[in-house]
C-alpha cells in the first residue's frame, strides 16, 4: 500500500478460517487482519492506511550475494506452490 498499491488480496486468512469455524471463524479472521493492520498502522504512527506511502518505508541495499540468496529462495518458494 505504501507503494501506490490500490489493493491488497487477503483471501487465504478468510478461507483457512471458514474451513476452521466456518461463517464465524471467517469473520473472526477477518476481525482479527483488521486488528494487525490497525497496530501496524499505530506502530508506525500513521492514522489512516490512505495516508501511508514511501516515507514510511526503510530501504536497506542487499549485496550481490544476498540478492541472489533472496532470488533463490522466492523461486524455491514459487515452485514448491506449483
Amino acid at each position: 500500500m505504501a507503494l501506490g498499491a490500490d489493493a491488497v488480496l487477503l483471501g487465504r486468512a478468510t478461507t483457512y478460517g471458514l474451513g476452521a469455524g466456518g461463517q464465524p471463524g471467517a469473520a473472526r479472521a477477518i476481525q482479527i487482519l483488521q486488528t494487525e493492520v490497525d497496530r501496524g498502522l499505530g506502530l508506525l504512527g500513521c492514522s489512516d492506511i490512505a495516508a501511508l506511502d514511501r516515507s514510511y518505508l526503510r530501504w536497506r541495499l542487499l549485496s550481490a550475494a544476498q540478492s541472489r540468496v533472496l532470488a533463490g529462495s522466492a523461486h524455491d518458494h514459487a515452485m514448491s506452490l506449483a
